[in-house]
Parts: structure tokens; sequence; C-alpha cells
């Protein structure tokens, strides 16, 4: 089975993998010059920088048909510059998905496709297309409708952390846009996020910066260029690799800061999630965990300091083995995936 999807951000890419996992190869298209912000979990960014991996599914850029079939016997996911979805009538899919998000119909009909689904505002089941998927945050989103249309469009951002408009940053004037900040900075209300024409993109709240545009993106004023997390805070690790058989590495991990999951996803982040981690796993390391019989979490205190709950004095439960660090010692070690460790 074949299903197209139009659109390649990071919802579209979030229903590709759902479909790619069940079996279903996948072709997506989307703009020479992509507008997805949150660009690191998008497959568009493979039109830009010729490949991406979105955990652990690798994305190809594909300049025709033919070449996305090549890339799909070669187990890859073909993404075209394709915004007219010209290539439909040769891919001739089983399926079709609108996911370009555009809040309106852009051109998908019922019959372009023996099933085609509509992802947000704009369509109609029954008219446009056989069903839409409720993209509105509550307690509807991700509803299949199959007679009527999803809840429309309100122009106001989903609430995050007590801000919905604010958090959205927006181009200051029509031009081309420069990054100054990369997804996952720390950014200070005030803070330059970017330049268009040499007008300044700044935040209105302070938080974790969850998307920005890549540079040399067209924009028009008041388009939406990144988006601001204002529950981010700042998190750092320390690691030093103690062992490593090029397929495993065990780490000396010392959490600087005390954020919830921090080494877990500090390690996933860096492409080396940690063996037998049911959550922040990847495809790899949990076929890994299921074959070595790994079904606990190989993240493993090395030392521990408390304050006793009754008596009030501090309490240090230590392993056996000590672990050091250079100078300090380290509070943890884990087991991850690949040896080719890099900075958390």
């Amino acid at each position: 089975m074949l299903a197209l999807i139009r659109g390649a951000g990071d919802i579209a890419s979030g229903a590709a993998m759902r479909l790619w996992r069940c079996g279903i190869d996948v072709v997506m298209t989307d703009l020479a010059r992509p507008t997805a912000i949150r660009r690191t979990v998008a497959f568009s960014n493979a039109i830009v920088h010729g490949e991406t991996t979105v955990e652990g599914l690798r994305a190809v850029r594909a300049e025709n048909a033919a070449e996305a079939k090549k890339l799909l016997r070669e187990g890859s996911l073909p993404v075209l510059a394709d915004p007219e979805c010209a290539c439909r009538e040769e891919l001739a899919p089983d399926a079709l998905v609108d996911a370009i998000l555009a809040k309106r119909n852009l051109g998908t009909k019922i019959d372009d496709a023996p099933i085609v689904v509509g992802v947000g505002p704009g369509f109609t089941a029954g008219e446009d297309c056989h069903a839409v998927v409720e993209t509105m945050r509550g307690h509807t989103l991700g509803r299949v409708i199959y007679s009527g249309s999803a809840l429309p469009n309100t122009n106001i951002p989903g609430l995050i952390g007590g801000f919905a408009g604010e958090r959205v940053l927006r181009a200051p004037c029509d031009g081309i846009f420069t990054a100054v900040h990369r997804i996952g900075d720390t950014v200070e209300e005030g803070e330059t996020i970017g330049f268009v024409e040499g007008q300044r993109m700044k935040c209105t709240i302070s938080g974790v910066l969850r998307g920005v545009l890549d540079d040399g993106v067209p924009v028009k004023k008041g388009m939406k260029s990144g988006d601001v997390d204002p529950r981010g805070k700042r998190a750092v690790s320390r690691y030093r690799v103690i062992s490593s058989d090029h397929q495993t590495s065990v780490l000396a991990l010392n959490p600087v800061t005390g954020r919830t999951h921090q080494l877990r996803l500090h390690c996933k982040a860096a492409g080396f999630p940690i063996l037998g981690d049911p959550q922040y796993c990847s495809p790899a390391s949990a076929l890994y965990s299921g074959t070595q019989g790994l079904f606990c979490q190989q993240l493993l205190a090395a030392r521990l300091e408390l304050t006793h709950p009754v008596m009030g004095q501090p309490l240090v439960i230590s392993s056996r083995q000590s672990v050091s660090a250079g100078d300090e010692q380290v509070h943890a070690d884990a087991r991850v995936l690949d040896g080719n460790v890099r900075a958390v």
C-alpha cells in the first residue's frame, strides 16, 4: 500500500511515521523552500539538506516520482519539492493525506485517490475527502470525522505554560529570514531570534526555542517564523566514556542540573538512547534491548546523597565500584547504543 502525504511539516511527519511503522510505503511533498519551524522533527528538512532522520527513519529528497519509487525500494522515505502534488498521477497512491495545515483546502479532491484524508480545518468529509482528522487541542484532538468538518480555525495558538499568542514569533516585515538562534536554545524576553531585511524578530517571553525557520526562507510580514516554549529550563549534563565495543558504550553521567528525565532525554537527543528505556528509545535501541533481554532501564545510580527523612542526617549510598570522572565524582552510569559518543 502506498500513501502520498501533501505537506512534510511536524504534524504531517508524525502521520508519515505512524503509517511507515504500520508497514505502509509513504511519499511526501512540500514546498521547494519549506516553512516548517519545528524542523528537527519534520521530514521537509530533507528537501533543503538532501536527507534527514527523525526517530530512526531516514528521509531523502527525490527529484521525481521514479526516483521516489527507487528510494522506497531502498528503504528510505522520499520527499519531493512538489507543492502542486504533480507526482500523484504517476505514483497512483492508494491513499492521499492532505496535511499541509493551510486551514483551507488548496486543491485536494475526493477522487484524488481511493482514500483521501484531510488533516485539520478546511475539509469536509463526504465532499472533498473521505475523512477529516481533528487538530484542535482538547479532548477531540486526533478524532476521525467521517461526516462534516473539523473545528474551525480560531487563529489563537494553543495555550502552553499560560501563554498562547505570546509564544509565537512572527516576521517583522517581508523579506528573507536569517536566524541567530538554534532550536533548543534558551532565550529571554526581548532577545533577538533572527532578522528579516535587517529588522529584528524578538521574543516576547522567555523559554526554550521550540522551532524557528531555516536561513534563507522568504517570509511575509506577520508570518509565523518561530515558537518559544515557556516551560523550558536550562539543563546541563556531563559525561565520560568508560568503555565501548563499537556497538554499545558505558557512560559516566553527571547531571549538573536536575530536570525531569534529564539524562534520558540528553542521551536520546545526542542520538544514543539508554538501553532498556521504554519511553525514550529508538527503533534500533529497542530492538537491541529486546534481543539482549534488557527489559529494565540501564541507567544505574553509582552514588546517591540525601538527607535521612527521619533522622535528618546526611545519607550517602554508593555502589561497590566507584566511578571517577577526572577530579569529580560522577553520579550515574548508563549503557547506551552506539559507541560514537559525542557531547550532550
